[in-house]
């Protein structure tokens, strides 16, 4: 899990292939020191640098640009010390669930067509049809005794909590599970860099009227 007790922030300027200047600033974490931190930040950006320079710098999404920087507010541990689990708050504010191996599947799915005038009128609600991506779920689990999952409407889709089997976010296992429901793929690409599934424990602060709450986990010296 690329959670982390000290984090550092580090900038580095260079020139690419057409001689143009280039700044980059990154942030890395360590659960060993502050020192160690700054230490990964600089390799980060010794590497970021040499890309640049060679005319190669991935478009990544942003989550891939670097580990995100959480204040954790708890966490768990097995029995051998290993971290399993974390509530994070995310710059926004809000509190989000990162486990190391039990899965968090996110599905977006088409926003809902408004009602009609005469669907207003009369109060008239489509019936309810069922959801094939709820269907293949339960085909999922029905296909072998030993899974099991919840799911859960979320404001943009559906989200499972599968409890059992557990799953390693960058195995080749989670990404078919992922291809296989449909996931949004952002998500499925932050699950693998982050080394966990992440849930959010709210909603997004606009969503429910609020602007939110500012978090800056690692500030400037």
């Amino acid at each position: 899990m690329k959670v982390a007790r000290y984090w550092a922030r580090r900038s580095c300027t260079t020139d690419d292939e057409n001689g143009y200047p280039v700044t980059r600033t990154v942030l890395r974490g360590s659960d060993i020191s502050l020192a160690d931190a700054e230490h990964q930040a600089k390799l980060a950006c010794d590497q970021i640098s040499q890309n640049i320079r060679a005319g190669f710098e991935p478009d990544w999404y942003e989550y891939d640009r670097q580990t995100k920087p959480e204040p954790i507010e708890r966490e768990w541990f097995n029995e051998a010390g290993v971290r399993i689990a974390a509530i994070t708050t995310n710059r926004h504010g809000i509190p989000v669930l990162n486990t190391a191996s039990l899965a968090f599947v996110d599905v977006d799915l088409p926003p809902k067509k408004k009602p009609g005038f005469l669907a207003k009128m009369f109060n008239k609600k489509d019936a309810p049809a069922d959801d094939p991506n709820i269907a293949a779920l339960r085909s999922w689990v029905r296909g072998n005794n030993t899974r099991s999952a919840r799911i859960y409407r979320t404001a943009a889709g559906l989200r499972y909590h599968i409890t059992s089997p557990t799953f390693d976010p960058e195995s080749a296992d989670t990404a078919r599970l992922m291809e296989h429901f449909n996931a949004d793929p952002r998500y499925a690409r932050l699950c693998k860099h982050q080394k966990c599934f992440r849930a959010r424990l709210a909603p997004k602060p606009w969503r429910i009227g609020c602007a939110g709450i500012s978090v800056n986990a690692v500030k400037d010296r």
